[in-house]
């Protein structure tokens, strides 16, 4: 994602192309749970707030807390997934063992920012801003909340997300909803 909009704004197509402007395919991969908890080793393992690296992954059907203090590798302390099976919606611990189907971009699966490439993807899905498009208008009104589905810890210390007009002053005029896909305890 390269850049985020208000609630309060209606939603363009030029929104959603400067949200997702590199037109990637939407891909399924299945993935052990041990590999599933590498990939988010990785997405956080250059991660400062200074520094914001493209590899820290967006999710949705996943919760996930880091350790920034941590060294890197060592970070993820919590995964979980969101039950399929289950009649009432819960969140269960990713098993080393077990096997999940992920939904992602072949960026990711073709080893963009550095992920190890995938030998069992499917190729050829439609383009990730038309699956954007075909969501909202099946959910309009979009109604967004705060899931809690990244947490990111520090130590004792308070995280500051860049871009939060809640913990970073430097932000308080700008519409940058940041506070709405991370939780900071």
């Amino acid at each position: 994602l390269t850049s985020f909009f208000s609630p309060q704004d209606n939603i363009t197509m030029g929104h959603i192309l400067a949200t997702m402007p590199f037109g990637m395919s939407v891909v399924i991969i299945t993935l052990k749970g041990s590999e599933l908890r590498s990939m988010f080793e990785h997405s956080v393992s250059e991660y400062s707030f200074e520094k914001r690296q493209g590899q820290f992954l967006q999710v949705s059907g996943i919760r996930v807390t880091y350790n920034l203090r941590n060294p890197p590798k060592c970070r993820v302390v919590l995964l979980q997934v969101l039950c399929r099976r289950c009649k009432v919606p819960r969140y269960e611990p990713v098993n080393d063992t077990g096997v999940y189907r992920i939904v992602t971009t072949d960026y990711i699966t073709k080893g963009g920012d550095g992920y190890p490439k995938a030998t069992n993807a499917t190729t050829g899905g439609p383009a990730d801003y038309s699956v954007l498009v075909d969501h909202i208008k099946k959910m309009t009104p979009v109604k967004s909340a705060i899931e809690a589905r990244i947490t990111l810890l520090n130590g004792s210390e308070p995280v500051m997300i860049p871009g939060d007009p809640v913990t970073n002053p430097l932000f308080r005029e700008k519409k940058n909803r940041m506070k709405d896909y991370f939780q900071v305890p």
